[in-house]
């Protein structure tokens, strides 16, 4: 086993964040592979092996490689106990926090983020407050609790702004837009993720910054901004396939497949929307491939096939039933009563 200096030890932690700042996930995890696999867990390292396990764990987060993250948090909470370092559990609690709602286990998340809440409050960390805030906000939006998660937005983006961590800040207006989406409210959504987007672009995260403009090309074509929305996604799936972000690709191509389904480019948007739902099937987190079958649903509903959107509408029920996505169902549900009520199938054969 190799044994290298605090500062070696530093070196490599910075390399793997500058891989993750530009989304390039593997290259980031296998950075780390000397500190978790190949360096001991004396009381001097440990904080160097915590670090690398959250490092690594974000990578599989962004890659939604879910099923490899457990485990490594798991440790990182340990050693970060074994430590006695409060401030490296309490992240470590935020990251299995977001693991959680992600599988869509909410109640498990909120109990993850009380215990980080009483860190935080103790130490008065800014970061670990606004980190904590940001995914409580999330938790509430996916629970359809918007309100409340709006609450919890204003509180992380002011304290992550004091903090200074314009990355995880642009993680936050990331959420907090989604919020203003899931209440319809599509022209303040626009403005969040623009915010979002100058945060990334500060903080020099690619793909955090591709992820803003993904969310303003969809939004702004709720808007009526089609040639802004198309300027927005320009570059973007290229992008995400040179970094490998599987995820980046899927959430890319679901978002210019609403881009065409809203302009009526019916061939284009049946093209992104099924390499999308692919991704989404293979990713497996019910939330991504929910969302997939509910806008796929909406462009047969735009484009006048009744069954089909029923179709795939009702897949996408299903699952966020099976997945307690209470905010997914809401959604769902008044666009199958919409369609249902209308009484033309206009769809096209081909």
């Amino acid at each position: 086993m190799t044994q290298r200096s605090p500062k070696e030890l530093k070196e490599i932690l910075d390399e793997a964040n500058k891989n993750l700042a530009k989304g390039d996930w593997k290259k980031a995890e296998l950075a780390l592979g000397p500190i978790i696999e190949g360096h001991s867990e004396d009381m001097a390292s440990l904080k160097f092996v915590v670090n690398a396990l959250l490092l690594r764990a974000l990578c599989n987060l962004e890659r939604s490689e879910l099923a490899k993250v457990q485990d490594d948090l798991d440790r990182a909470l340990d050693l970060a106990k074994r430590a006695r370092d409060p401030l490296l559990e309490g992240e470590v609690l935020a990251r299995l926090a977001r693991h959680s709602w992600r599988c869509g286990d909410y109640k498990k998340a909120l109990d993850i983020l009380e215990k980080a809440k009483r860190i935080a409050g103790a130490a008065k960390d800014l970061r670990l407050e606004g980190l904590i805030h940001s995914e409580r906000g999330a938790v509430y939006t996916q629970s359809h609790r918007l309100d409340a998660a709006e609450s919890e937005f204003r509180e992380a983006v002011l304290a992550l702004e004091r903090s200074g961590d314009l990355r995880e800040l642009a993680k936050a207006y990331n959420y907090f837009g989604n919020n203003f989406v899931f209440k319809g409210e599509y022209k303040t959504a626009v403005e969040i993720f623009g915010k979002c987007k100058r945060a990334a672009e500060k903080a020099g995260d690619g793909p955090i910054t591709a992820l803003a403009k993904m969310n303003l090309g969809q939004y702004l074509i709720e808007i009526g901004k089609f040639k802004e929305a198309l300027s927005e996604m320009d570059g973007v799936i290229p992008s995400m396939q040179r970094a490998k972000d599987v995820n980046g690709i899927m959430n890319a191509n679901e978002t210019c497949g609403i881009i065409y389904a809203k302009m009526g480019e019916w061939e284009k948007a049946e093209e992104h929307f099924f390499v999308a739902r692919n991704l989404a099937q293979r990713s497996g987190v019910p939330y991504d491939e929910g969302r997939c079958l509910y806008h796929i649903g909406r462009m047969y509903k735009w484009r006048g096939d009744k069954a089909k959107a029923l179709r795939f509408l009702k897949e996408a029920l299903e699952v966020a039933r099976k997945s307690g996505i209470s905010q997914g169902m809401v959604l769902i549900e008044k666009e199958i009563r919409e369609v249902e009520g209308s009484s033309v199938d206009r769809s096209r054969k081909h």
